[in-house]
């Protein structure tokens, strides 16, 4: 299951129903649960649902703050940062390696003028938009 979860947060999902469409029903006829632990903004936070509930892993608070940058998966499997901010980033892979990039710049933000519509597909995290 934590291959599952982990696939769903790199597309981009935040919120994980707890349901056998999702994981698959190990155990028919058994009521089950999904336990989540993990690590944000260096807080250890672990969350439990029922099935048939969602499981949302980060909410919005007012002490949060857009990250700088993330790390996400190549379509080689190679981790890659996407900066927001120019900066120094390191980041400690599972096996307990460091690893460094230095982002000098990076591009301004475009500005949308005018109406967008934005489609949220319902079997992945991503998201199609187009103008009007």
């Amino acid at each position: 299951m934590s291959a599952k979860v982990r696939e769903l947060v790199q597309a981009g999902d935040l919120a994980v129903p707890a349901s056998n469409e999702v994981f698959g029903d190990p155990i028919p006829m058994h009521v089950k649960r999904l336990k989540v632990e993990y690590t944000l903004n260096g807080k250890a936070i672990s969350q439990t649902v029922a099935e048939g509930e969602v499981l949302t892993l980060a909410e919005a608070d007012a002490s949060m703050t857009w990250p700088a940058g993330r790390v996400v998966l190549s379509s080689q499997g190679r981790p890659e940062l996407l900066a927001m901010r120019p900066g120094t980033y390191v980041f400690r892979t599972a096996a307990g390696k460091n690893l460094k990039a230095e982002v000098k710049t990076v591009p301004e933000p475009l500005e949308v003028s005018g109406p967008w519509t934005l489609h949220f597909l319902t079997t992945g995290g991503s998201a199609a938009g187009h103008p009007g």
